[in-house]
């Protein structure tokens, strides 16, 4: 067996696994929260359109929520969400209708079956590039199995990948963008045919599917162009405009002009638009970083502490990796420097199990947790090692974050500002309020076949992997 044949079939068994795994936390309490997804994503497949008040919707104009995600725009209803979301979920929706399952007669079941074959199969393959990405860095393949199953279910990717969810989304093309210039710079110098545009229209693509992620776009022009590579800044930025303009063309053909994003047209009906200015947002910025980091009511030092940890560990990677540990530090700051990315009104942003606008940084600041597993000298880990028992407090903390998310599966729609969502969960899993996992089987029925895939294929466990 060839070492790339061997590593391909490790990585579907490894995709397997964990599709497997975030599938048992699908559940009917989100599908009651996100009740107006199913109105987006019913109208495009069922009727081709965008907007929703379509004939299988006809009382959706009366909706209430005009001033909340959903606005009127030329006598009908659009959803303040960018259009891939939609795009993307009615691809297995319109299969299964076909089969005769929808919305109106297996609400449940399509819900679980959509957010499994968007979100949930998109975070599988986020993961998947983070244990390539780290194996390169590492070269242990248990310490990259544990990274990645940290990144999958110990940050609030596990709650939000059970769900049809934009951030996802965009999440997804970020990290992808960054894996092929990583693989470029790092593995393979000639893979010239088409890491760089792939990783270029993945940068462009993603703010199709996420207003969050034009930021961190940037950051990923600097890293092209900090390689001093002057054929390939120029093919990233050509394949860079043509992944934006995928949102230009949508803007003007159902909305009039390439400009005319849907969440502006929301914001401009919705009256907050007067609020985005740099006066009123930087003075902000203090409040916004203590509500995004150290609040205990949606802080992700308390929803997902093993990130603080990763975070730190970018700035310990060996010095071979000096242009990386600038780029994977710079996603989280540069959340905070752009009122783009974040709610004008509030800093804790809208209602969130944890820092959901940090969503997008979570796969880059997780690469970090490598630095900690290089077996080169490293005095500053070695002292951890020592006095700190470092490999003991990244379990610990990566055990309360799998706890912590886990819980949030139960709903990623929290709106009490007063209560951190995970400890006002508490209470109602240990009297039983709990809601309908209908995948639990599916789940379980993948996971064993990624085992039994894994026990056929490898059957001197990992030695025949990367012969």
């Amino acid at each position: 067996m060839s070492e790339q044949s061997s590593s391909l079939k490790f990585y579907l068994i490894l995709f397997i696994f964990f599709l497997g795994c975030l599938t048992l936390f699908i559940n009917s309490n989100n599908k009651t929260a996100y009740g107006l997804q199913p109105y987006g994503i019913a109208a495009l497949a069922e009727h081709g359109k965008f907007y929703i008040d379509t004939p299988a919707f006809p009382n959706v104009k009366d909706y209430q929520s005009y001033t909340w995600d959903a606005f009127p725009y030329k006598d009908h209803v659009y959803l303040a969400k960018p259009p891939a979301q939609f795009i993307f979920a009615a691809i297995p929706y319109l299969l299964l209708n076909k089969l005769g399952i929808n919305y109106r007669n297996n609400n449940d079941i399509i819900y679980g079956l959509v957010s499994l074959l968007t979100s949930g199969l998109m975070t599988s393959l986020m993961t998947v590039l983070i244990f390539k990405i780290t194996f390169k860095i590492t070269r242990k393949i248990k310490y990259s199995l544990l990274i990645s199953f940290l990144s999958a279910f110990g940050t609030l990717l596990l709650p939000y990948s059970g769900i049809v969810h934009h951030d996802i989304f965009g999440t997804f093309f970020l990290i992808a963008a960054f894996y092929f210039l990583f693989f470029k710079a790092q593995v393979n110098k000639k893979l010239n045919g088409f890491a760089v545009p792939l990783s270029g229209f993945s940068a462009g693509f993603s703010a199709f599917c996420s207003y969050n992620t034009p930021p961190i776009v940037l950051v990923l022009v600097l890293y092209i162009i900090l390689k001093k590579n002057l054929k390939d800044i120029i093919i990233f930025a050509i394949s860079l405009c043509m992944g934006f303009s995928v949102t230009l063309l949508f803007n003007y053909f159902i909305f009039d002009d390439f400009f005319n994003f849907p969440y502006a047209i929301f914001l401009k009906h919705a009256n907050i638009l007067n609020q985005l200015s740099l006066e009123s947002y930087l003075p902000t910025i203090p409040e916004r970083i203590k509500a995004y980091i150290f609040s205990p009511i949606t802080g992700i030092l308390y929803y997902s502490p093993i990130y603080i940890l990763s975070y730190i560990g970018i700035f310990l990677l060996p010095q071979k990796y000096s242009i990386e540990k600038l780029i994977l530090s710079l996603p989280l700051p540069i959340l905070f420097i752009t009122p783009i990315a974040l709610t004008p009104g509030s800093a804790y942003g809208w209602c969130q199990y944890g820092s959901r606008y940090l969503i997008e940084t979570i796969p880059f600041t997780m690469i970090g947790l490598s630095s900690f597993y290089i077996n080169k000298k490293n005095h500053v880990i070695e002292n951890l090692k020592k006095n700190w028992f470092l490999y003991e407090v990244i379990i610990v903390t990566g055990i309360i974050s799998i706890v912590v998310c886990s819980v949030g599966s139960l709903g990623t729609i929290y709106c009490g500002f007063t209560q951190n969502a995970f400890l006002s969960y508490l209470p109602r899993i240990i009297s039983g309020d709990l809601p309908k996992y209908f995948f639990i089987p599916s789940g379980i029925i993948l996971i064993l076949l990624s085992i039994l895939l894994f026990k056929y294929e490898y059957p001197l466990k990992f030695k025949k992997i990367f012969p």
